[in-house]
C-alpha cells in the first residue's frame, strides 16, 4: 500500500507498508509501515474513470544501491534481477518482485562524494484499457506505445 498526501508541488509519495513486518520502521529513508492485520491489498477491477486497476510497479532513487539493497534485505526483500550498466551506461537497476508489485531501485554504479537515502520516485499503473485511460490523462501523459516486454504497452 502506498500513501500519497500533499498539495501541489509537495504531492509525493510519503510511506508504503508491508504484510509481515511487525512493526514500522525506516528502510534507507523510505518510511514503512506495518500493514494493518498484515492483509495485503489485492488488485481490483472496479471501475476508475481514469482506468487504472492496480500498480505495477513502485520506482525507488538512491545514491548508494547497497546501502538500499541492505535496508530492503532485512525485510526480506531480495532482488531478482540486477541490471548493472547494462541498460543505461553507469547506471545500477535492482528489480523486487512482491506477491503484488515489482519494485524497482535506481542508482548510481559509483556512490557520488554527496549521497542520499533512497526515495520514493514514481509509479507504473496498470490500466484495464491503456486507450481509454491516456484520453483521461491527455494532460500528463503521452500517447500509448511498445513496452520493451512483449505484448505490453506504455505510455
Amino acid at each position: 500500500q502506498l500513501r500519497l498526501v500533499g498539495r501541489g508541488s509537495r504531492r509525493s509519495i510519503v510511506a508504503w507498508s508491508f504484510a509481515g513486518i511487525q512493526s514500522d520502521l525506516n528502510l534507507d529513508g523510505l518510511a514503512t509501515q506495518a500493514a494493518p492485520s498484515g492483509k495485503i491489498v489485492q488488485p481490483t477491477q472496479d471501475k476508475n474513470p481514469n482506468g487504472v486497476v492496480a500498480i505495477d510497479h513502485v520506482a525507488i532513487q538512491t545514491s548508494d544501491w547497497q546501502k538500499t539493497e541492505a535496508a530492503l534485505a532485512t525485510v526480506g526483500l531480495i532482488p531478482k534481477k540486477r541490471n548493472m550498466g547494462k541498460v543505461r551506461k553507469g547506471l545500477v537497476q535492482l528489480f523486487y518482485k512482491t506477491e503484488t508489485t515489482i519494485i524497482e531501485i535506481m542508482a548510481p554504479l559509483e556512490v557520488p562524494a554527496e549521497s542520499h537515502g533512497a526515495r520514493f520516485w514514481g509509479l507504473t499503473f496498470v490500466s484495464s484499457d491503456l486507450d481509454s485511460t491516456h484520453r483521461y490523462l491527455a494532460a500528463s501523459t503521452k500517447a500509448p506505445w511498445k513496452a520493451v516486454q512483449p505484448g505490453r504497452r506504455i505510455t
